[in-house]
């Protein structure tokens, strides 16, 4: 199942009456369950694949600012899976609160589906805030880094 699949399944589920759907491919489970028409998803995904192919994908900011300043931008979480905030364990984290930051510059790792998946910024300014940790699992849609412009 690829993240394409995963975001059809989460965008049907949304658009449905349905409260919870599970699915299972050998070692991969999603479990996604519905309240309030808010889907909500849990990946498990067995071990850790630091050999993996690493595939960039674009992340989604919010247009949508409640109670936030006009100024700051969100960077969300396009899948579920673990964040990385280096690309190696020991190396420096990609983003530091307080560092300047362009638009397609590498924020993060998701690891999805035994893929790591790099998360790009999606503008330029500086990193205000990150709401994650390395090795926090992330869920679909999650705020990872507030960025102000």
């Amino acid at each position: 199942m690829d993240y394409e699949q995963i975001e059809k399944l989460i965008d049907k589920v949304n658009k449905s009456k349905i409260t919870e759907l599970s699915v299972e491919e050998g070692n991969f489970k999603l479990n996604i369950k519905a309240e309030q028409s808010v889907a909500m998803a849990a990946l498990t995904v067995p071990g850790n694949l630091p050999d993996a192919n690493v595939e960039t994908i674009r992340t989604v900011g919010v247009n949508e600012n409640e109670g936030q300043s006009d100024d700051l931008e969100e960077i969300k979480s396009p899948l579920v899976g673990t964040f990385y905030a280096a690309r190696a364990e020991g190396e420096e984290p990609f983003i530091k609160v307080g560092d300047k930051i362009k638009k397609g510059q590498t924020i993060g790792i998701i690891e999805a589906m035994k893929l790591m998946n790099e998360i790009s910024a999606t503008c330029d300014g500086v990193v205000e805030e990150i709401l994650v940790e390395n090795e926090d699992l992330v869920e679909y849609g999650q705020v990872i880094v507030k960025v102000s412009k």
